[in-house]
């Protein structure tokens, strides 16, 4: 019988090599809370918590979004999104940055800040 290594339970013949593959990990980041900051020049603050139990927050959103402003059309909701998926340096693809929050939550299709919330959280997954 082959040994295995101890963390995959891959037999030791295989290599070193494809152990590094095999261990990368999801992020397992959790989004604990999204709420209306009452100062600040934000309008919003995110906070998740990381794998190793430390927290991170977010503050994002101004008063001219989509959810809170009614007087904003699904014209300039449009209009956000295209402006805004040019920018560069913004990662839409990290569930945490300001620009993921801002896009997938202020001007998403919903007015409802729950629904857009249960939305972002199943798209990303924290």
């Amino acid at each position: 019988m082959l040994a295995q290594h101890k963390l995959t339970n891959i037999p030791s013949s295989v290599g070193v090599h494809c152990v590094i593959i095999i261990i990368y990990t999801k992020n397992k980041m959790k989004l604990i809370s999204v709420v209306q900051e009452p100062k600040g020049g934000k309008q919003f603050k995110a906070t998740f918590k990381k794998p190793d139990g430390r927290t991170k927050t977010t503050r994002f959103g101004t008063a001219s979004n989509f959810l809170l402003n009614k007087n904003k059309t699904e014209k300039d909701r449009q209009a956000y999104i295209a402006r805004h998926s040019k920018v560069k340096g913004a990662n839409y693809s990290d569930p945490t940055t300001a620009a993921s929050l801002s896009m997938h939550i202020l001007w998403s299709k919903t007015r409802s800040l729950n629904t857009a919330v249960r939305n972002y959280k199943k798209k990303y997954g924290v």
